[in-house]
């Protein structure tokens, strides 16, 4: 992959700096049959899945922020909680288990797919199968769900794809519960001390989130872990989409003559943002940029063609400026062919995973530190005893283990807890026979 360059956008008297990579792509198929560029730019999303997110997360944020500000929205409780979720990132952006919640994990380079390298720059290396296409009924049936022009259908077929665990209403509740404590946390750390405490406090996160990955499965806890952890990772996708559409916007100035390649970047880096209480769009929060079946899109001349047939549409400035995008074929047809690059990611992803079994290379999940079978530690016990009856601080907020002394006669203990979100020390005579009962 060639090396990357700066793109610098000035906004509210600040410059801002992001790396990406950029190539042409042939919406033609080699044919030759026009001569206008389609330079497509990106972020090497690689970084952004490890460590601390790589040079473009920071700026990202930044960025959002300050248009967030601009725009009135510093106050916003939705906003709030987006910056929020969004700091916590680089947290949880290694973790496998969010796979649990909906599936986008990228595969490895050597993974069979369309000839050529990919959106990323690798090229597949080693044994490979001879192509990814499905079966062709598979292929007209999902192509036909398009035409019906019915988003309700596609999104169903999304959801089949990659959606992981189902909650019960009950579930729900109980993790929305545990989830506004944590926010609340890192909101009011917001508001007290700006962003330099909601930094800070993203520590206690980090604290509490190794906590529960080191304990392996715990059932509705770990549920929670993965389901707050794929809410960070949508609430800095609306980061990365906003910095992109200020980054074409700079592009169409240094770059006119790439009108095609502008119009491919609104819609691979546009995240779509349902209306409030509405729930997930259909595609849960992702973007088709940072999606592995964008690898599959951008690798297929067919693809590549539904692609060319929409974004260079005659009328297409008019149609998209007016809202009228569900009148044409061309469009639903881009979304056919979204579908199938979707079921190809995944047939492909179920055969990695496949041989990796039958070859005895199954990677154990990366946010597990131990064996879910290992015994936590007794103040770790304690601590989840303590969650599961649902005792918490005065403010609500979750108890972590201090000290705990055992009664003379055995049958009891003094355990002394402190709370994570103020501080707060508490003691608590506990029932031995209750609490060995529970560990059973």
């Amino acid at each position: 992959m060639a090396g990357p360059y700066k793109i610098e956008v000035d906004t509210a008297g600040r410059c801002f700096e992001f790396q990406v990579h950029r190539r042409e792509l042939d919406l033609w198929g080699g044919l030759g049959a026009d001569e206008r560029s389609c330079r497509y730019h990106w972020m090497d999303g690689r970084q952004l899945r490890q460590g601390q997110g790589g040079p473009n997360f920071r700026t990202c944020v930044d960025f959002w922020w300050l248009q967030a500000e601009q725009n009135g929205d510093g106050g916003d409780p939705v906003a709030l909680q987006t910056l929020a979720l969004a700091e916590c990132f680089p947290l949880i952006n290694t973790a496998r288990s969010m796979q649990e919640v909906y599936r986008d994990a990228h595969l490895r380079a050597d993974t069979s797919i369309h000839s050529g390298s990919d959106v990323e720059g690798r090229t597949g290396r080693g044994q490979v199968e001879p192509n990814v296409a499905l079966a062709e009924d598979e292929d007209a049936r999902l192509r036909s769900v398009a035409r019906l022009r019915n988003t309700t259908l596609i999104q169903q077929e999304l959801e089949r794809l990659f959606w992981g665990t189902r909650l019960t209403g009950t579930e729900q509740q109980d993790l929305d519960e545990q989830a506004c404590q944590w926010l609340n946390g890192l909101v009011d750390a917001s508001k007290s001390g700006g962003r330099d405490d909601l930094i800070r406090y993203t520590t206690t996160i980090d604290q509490l989130i190794r906590k529960l990955r080191r304990r392996g499965d715990i059932g509705s806890l770990r549920t929670f872990l993965n389901a707050f952890s794929y809410e960070c990772k949508a609430a800095f996708y609306t980061c990365y989409a906003s910095s992109w559409s200020a980054i074409v916007h700079t592009l169409e100035r240094t770059e006119p003559e790439n009108q095609l390649g502008h119009r491919l970047m609104r819609l691979w880096h546009h995240q779509n943002r349902p209306e409030y209480g509405h729930g997930r769009d259909a595609f849960c929060g992702q973007v088709l940029a940072l999606h592995p079946l964008s690898r599959f899109m951008l690798t297929s001349s067919e693809h590549l063609e539904a692609i060319r047939k929409w974004i260079d549409h005659p009328s297409y400035d008019s149609i998209t400026a007016s809202g009228q995008v569900g009148q044409h074929d061309e469009y639903w047809n881009l979304c056919g062919s979204i579908l199938v690059a979707a079921a190809e990611y995944d047939q492909s992803r179920e055969r990695a995973e496949s041989s990796r079994e039958v070859h005895g290379n199954v990677r154990p999940d990366a946010d597990r530190a131990i064996s879910c079978n290992d015994e936590p530690t007794i103040a770790e016990a304690l601590e989840d005893y303590f969650a599961a009856r649902r005792i918490r601080c005065n403010c609500a907020g979750e108890l972590n283990h201090l000290s705990h002394v055992p009664s003379a006669d055995g049958e009891q203990s003094v355990v002394t807890m402190t709370c994570i979100a103020c501080g707060r020390h508490s003691t608590h005579t506990l029932d031995v026979r209750d609490f060995i009962q529970s560990r059973r």
